[in-house]
């Protein structure tokens, strides 16, 4: 998964950021799902009861995507029965279970959700979690919402309660109205709990209709997290910026330059693609960004193109001749190994690293590299490199 920094929070931009549970802090897809499928599969048996006229079986897989999945609780149950033509009404938020209205249902599902949640648990995202606790140890305050409810709960759960300054549903909000707009109201909620400037404060869901919400409330910032191939689909409901992972997100005291591009960490399998976005050039030759000591293997790719160098070739291809030019991959004039005495050339790959960082200072035209490491001798070292092309 590619780990470099997308987007960077820091307390001079932002007061607070409020994380979508669902998918986004705590996996709770399966439970949720399991818990639809329990209240729905009661509810038919008992509408073919009725009827006399047998229904097709709540489907886990198809049947919670099309009418749970990013949905409010209330909002998933009405689309279902709506489908079904099973008329129940809306019901007050103080129905209890024996009522039979929608919310009523709501209460249900939530006390199967509680059942799998006990006898389950469920895991967290730890990419999330990581970010929250970068977060807090900069004062930037911390909420989680939940659109499908039960927020408090998974958070006592899971051990991260103490992590959150505020946590919601959108059941806390809604006041049992059906024309109520949950997704919209509990972001404005939170933010009023947790005492911030709206304009200050960022969002960070997976769901389309929150983004919608954000985007509409004009927080400061609306992140969007695409764990299953939605990206357009996240970016036209309004997200600022599209993740695939909380990893990609990044937290510091200090924001990164508006002029510089900067990786942190040292990622093997997209080594490649930092080097080729960090590549210098002067309008007659460009090198790619491959570290001095590296050379050509399944990591590293050292590069360097002269303007108009190129290799012409003449390939005759069923009796017709094809010409290509290719850019020629001039010497590797940046080579430059380096050692502590008579041991061993250094080897990023050889060592504990502590620290890696790269900026690509576009103000400048500079390359920069610091990389802190632990040596098999337990001795601490920093490498730093200006490159100037």
């Amino acid at each position: 998964m590619i780990s470099y920094p997308v987007v960077t929070l820091s307390p001079r931009d932002y007061d607070a950021v409020l994380f979508d549970l669902d998918g986004v802090l705590a996996k709770t897809a399966n439970l949720h799902a399991c818990a639809r499928k329990q209240l729905l599969g009661n509810l038919l048996q008992q509408h073919d009861v009725q009827t006399g006229t047998p229904s097709v079986p709540f489907n886990i897989d198809a049947d919670y995507a099309r009418y749970a999945d990013g949905k409010s609780r209330y909002d998933g149950v009405a689309a279902f029965l709506a489908a079904h033509e099973i008329h129940l009404p809306v019901g007050s938020r103080d129905d209890e279970p024996e009522v039979q209205s929608q919310r009523s249902l709501g209460k249900l599902e939530s006390g199967y959700f509680l059942q799998n949640l006990n006898a389950d648990g469920v895991e967290l995202y730890d990419a999330s979690i990581q970010l929250v606790r970068k977060l807090r140890a900069l004062n930037i305050r911390t909420g989680a919402v939940s659109f499908v409810g039960i927020c408090a709960d998974v958070l006592e759960a899971t051990g991260i309660a103490q992590l959150f300054d505020t946590a919601m549903d959108c059941l806390d909000v809604d006041g049992g109205s059906s024309d109520a707009e949950p997704q919209s109201d509990v972001w404005r909620d939170a933010v009023q709990r947790i005492g911030a400037d709206i304009s200050r404060v960022a969002v960070i869901t997976q769901w389309v209709a929150g983004i919608e919400a954000d985007h509409a409330g004009r927080f400061g910032c609306v992140i969007g997290v695409d764990r299953g191939g939605r990206t357009q689909e996240l970016r036209d409901a309004g997200a600022d910026v599209v993740v695939t992972d909380s990893s990609q997100v990044q937290a510091t005291a200090e924001p990164p330059p508006e002029w510089s591009l900067v990786f942190t960490g040292f990622e093997p399998a997209h080594e490649g693609v930092r080097e080729t976005l960090c590549t210098l050039g002067n309008g007659y030759f460009a090198t790619r960004a491959a570290a001095p000591w590296s050379i050509a293997d399944e990591v590293h790719y050292p590069g360097t193109y002269l303007a108009c160098g190129y290799n012409r070739l003449h390939t005759d291809i069923a009796g017709r001749v094809v010409e290509n030019e290719d850019l020629v991959n001039l010497p590797n004039w940046l080579q430059l190994k380096l050692r502590i005495g008579t041991e061993d050339w250094f080897d990023m790959r050889a060592v504990t690293l502590s620290s890696y960082r790269q900026e690509l200072d576009l103000r400048r035209g500079m390359l920069l590299r610091s990389i802190t490491f632990e040596d098999g001798k337990g001795r601490h070292s920093t490498l730093s490199e200006r490159r100037f092309v």
